[in-house]
């Protein structure tokens, strides 16, 4: 997950991005080192695009057609930031989306894999039944029960401020089970299902047990949780999902007046522990610690505390991957043809890939091993071609930078139809350009700025809209005794761009006020040339034309004549006096301030 809030491309490295939406993204990393982007889908909006739905955003205008049904109808209506995202296999995802949304649960066999071509986010779990009060969720984890999905789990960790934060337990379907007070500010919360949990570090006896581990400012604190029985012996009523109260047992236990829910601590001063990541075949954690980098932690004995060594750390820490400096953000484990690896997200360093060796198997059956930095042996550095993958970004959103094997950083020059790049800054085609190095909005909102401020103004692809003669009659005269038709307009509503109106003078003074950079005057009196040339052609002579019993026409024809003459002057003068600002807003709505 990324989106709004994080750092913008920009060589200002700001950290507000307004310009950018919550982001979930699907990769398929089948062909691990390739990775191929499957689909993504929009969790919350950016604040332009809401500007964009109100119409106040710069230029003023309002949602087009494509804003209402894309953005308006499929992407949620808030602002926020996604921080943490977890799954069910590949069932449902759940994004925790901060500060006020929630979880969010995406269902990726339900989706189009087209960008914004249906619904976005399926459920959500705003954390209040009180609309509009929701508390802040940035982390979500999830216990998965392969064999039962009846006991799947959702936890989420929701900020209380002062009283503590508070551990919820959610059902799949992001309906609430059960929440404990933590009485700490939570950085993060892993699951371990049926984590292999040794009960006393003397015996090598495991029992599976299911546990939520938290990053706290002073290290790791570790509960013990029952998923929700829906299917319990003899026909008795469902048992909800809970704290596992009997996990306070665990030994060596904790001094139960302080212990709260916690039946596991550990110890970490001098760390920053945040996300965390487990591999159960070797019981070991895996936590992104910060500038310290990436931390190993043996979890083979769950439960209380363990600390012999004077810096105040517990000898379950096995030791630190340092990563050069890069803050460690975020972990992920898996394993390769090799073995065990990690990948540590840093942020704007990169994503790390470090081969680990875990520690020998004997040392998880006996006491607890203090802590040893050869625990964790990370093959990359300067050595392994790793060098530049924590400074191999440019100052030029053109380009996409990668650190190839070699240790070089290489940098590839955006190709995308719909962006251009002005001086280093990647933009967008349909509604910026670059002028003499600058960007530019190619739709102004007044035509004082459009006058002055774009002096390479062209057309654009807004269609033309022909009302004819607009708020006075089309055909005024009506001419019952004319020789010609004496219509000076009709209306032709909506023609494409490259499209010819009808010949009548007012559908062609439309025309001269929609097309950018026309001449007012020249189009005020073209169309007096116009409707005189419609009274020349219906009245050609002075004279009465018809003889005979026609005749009768002459009087009808000497008036008609002389209402289609004064009738054109009438519009004209009226043009003169009140067109200005038709033309004005006809010219900011069709001109373009650049290619």
């Amino acid at each position: 997950v990324d989106g709004y809030g994080g750092r913008c491309p920009a060589p200002s490295g700001t950290m507000s991005c307004p310009e950018r939406f919550g982001m979930w993204r699907l990769w398929d990393l089948s062909a691990f080192p390739t990775i191929a982007a499957v689909t993504s889908r929009f969790v919350n909006e950016s604040p332009e695009g809401l500007a964009r739905l109100a119409g106040t955003d710069d230029p003023l205008m309002p949602p087009s057609p494509y804003d209402l049904i894309r953005l308006a109808a499929f992407v949620p209506n808030e602002l926020g930031i996604p921080e943490d995202v977890a799954s069910l296999g590949t069932q449902v995802a759940y994004v925790a989306n901060a500060p006020f949304i929630g979880v969010q649960a995406i269902l990726p066999n339900e989706m189009d894999v087209r960008e914004l071509k249906d619904k976005q986010v399926h459920g959500t779990f705003h954390g209040s039944e009180v609309s509009g009060n929701s508390q802040p969720i940035r982390s979500v984890s999830t216990l998965t029960d392969p064999a039962d999905g009846g006991k799947h789990l959702v936890l989420a960790v929701q900020e209380r401020g002062a009283e503590g934060d508070r551990l919820v337990l959610l059902n799949p379907n992001l309906s609430q089970a059960d929440e404990y007070g933590l009485e700490q500010t939570v950085r993060a919360v892993k699951g371990l299902k049926n984590w292999p949990a040794r009960l006393d570090p003397s015996t090598q006896d495991v029992v599976p047990r299911d546990l939520a581990v938290v990053s706290i400012s002073e290290g790791l604190r570790v509960l013990a949780v029952n998923v929700p029985d829906n299917n319990p012996p003899g026909g008795a009523p469902p048992a909800p999902a809970s704290l596992d109260k009997t996990g306070a047992q665990l030994k060596p236990g904790l001094n139960e007046s302080t212990a709260q829910n916690w039946i596991g601590r550990i110890a970490m001063p001098g760390h920053s522990p945040g996300a965390v990541a487990y591999d159960p075949s070797t019981q070991l954690l895996f936590v992104a610690d910060g500038t310290n980098g990436l931390t190993i932690i043996d979890l083979s004995v769950p439960g209380g505390s363990s600390v012999t060594a004077s810096d105040g750390v517990d000898d379950r820490v096995l030791g630190t991957v340092n990563l050069g400096g890069a803050r460690a953000r975020s972990v992920a484990v898996w394993r390769d043809g090799v073995g065990l690896v990690a990948g540590v997200a840093t942020g704007k360093a990169g994503v790390y890939i470090v081969p680990v060796q875990p520690p020998e198997a004997s040392s998880l059956v006996a006491e607890v091993s203090p802590p040893s930095a050869a625990a964790a042996v990370w093959t990359g550095g300067e050595e392994s071609g790793f060098a530049c993958c924590g400074n191999c970004t440019d100052t030029n959103s053109c380009t996409d930078d990668a650190c190839l094997p070699d240790g070089t950083c290489e940098h590839v020059q955006v190709t995308n139809p719909t962006q251009g790049c002005c001086k280093g800054v990647k933009y967008d085609l349909t509604t910026t350009c670059c002028v003499d190095g600058k960007l530019r909005q190619k739709q102004v909102s007044d035509f004082d700025a459009l006058s002055t401020g774009c002096p390479n103004r062209v057309q654009n692809q807004l269609a033309h809209v022909i009302d004819g003669c607009s708020n006075v009659p089309d055909d005024p005269v009506d001419g019952q005794c004319s020789v010609a038709p004496t219509r000076f307009g009709s209306t032709e509503g909506t023609l494409p761009q490259g499209s010819q109106a009808l010949s009548l003078p007012c559908n062609q003074h439309d025309m001269c006020y929609q097309t950018c950079r026309a001449n007012r005057a020249a189009c005020d009196s073209g169309i007096f040339e116009s409707m005189l040339h419609v009274c020349s052609l219906a009245y050609p002579t002075a004279t009465c034309p018809f003889v005979g019993p026609d005749s009768a026409k002459c009087p009808c024809y000497a008036i008609e004549r002389q209402l289609c003459v004064d009738t054109a002057s009438l519009y004209y003068q009226g043009l003169q006096q009140l067109g200005e600002s038709a033309w004005k807003s006809r010219q900011v709505q069709y001109c373009a301030c650049c290619e």
